[in-house]
């Protein structure tokens, strides 16, 4: 596994499939996982607790360092004509496999910055975090 990450959709506005891969691994742990459990509690009459789960909401928080402009205007634009929308995605841990989770952005927020000028003249290599969630059952 290279644990360089590939994103996969079909974008909302025109139907076409797209999809790129990231230049390196996100910072850390390559998965870096929340489970938080969706449950719901209520009172019986006799004043018992009855719980109701539902399902897992697994949390991904992760952050890219030194992208090239190439992969930022691809992400831009996955964001901001797909995601941002609530649309899923195919986000692939590891470009070098065919295992994915089906996911949707956890928060509509991604943070760019710019810490180094690139090898080209006029360009920057990027670093940006995003937060993305997908739901899972327990049987």
């Amino acid at each position: 596994m290279n644990f360089i990450p590939k994103i996969e959709y079909t974008d909302i506005l025109d139907g076409l499939p797209k999809s790129f891969t990231f230049d390196s691994p996100p910072e850390g742990d390559p998965f870096g996982e929340e489970v938080r459990p969706n449950i719901k509690v209520t009172k019986s009459n006799n004043g018992r607790k009855q719980v109701q789960f539902n399902y897992l909401e697994v949390k991904y928080k992760l952050q890219f360092i030194f992208q090239s402009e190439a992969v930022k205007n691809d992400f831009d634009e996955f964001f901001k004509r797909h995601a941002v929308r609530g649309a899923s995605f195919r986000y692939f841990p590891s470009s070098d496999e065919v295992d994915f989770f089906q996911c949707t952005l956890a928060s509509r927020t991604v943070s760019y910055a710019r810490p180094i000028p690139a090898a080209t003249l006029g360009e920057f290599e990027y670093d940006f975090s995003f937060e993305i969630e997908r739901l899972e059952n327990v049987v």
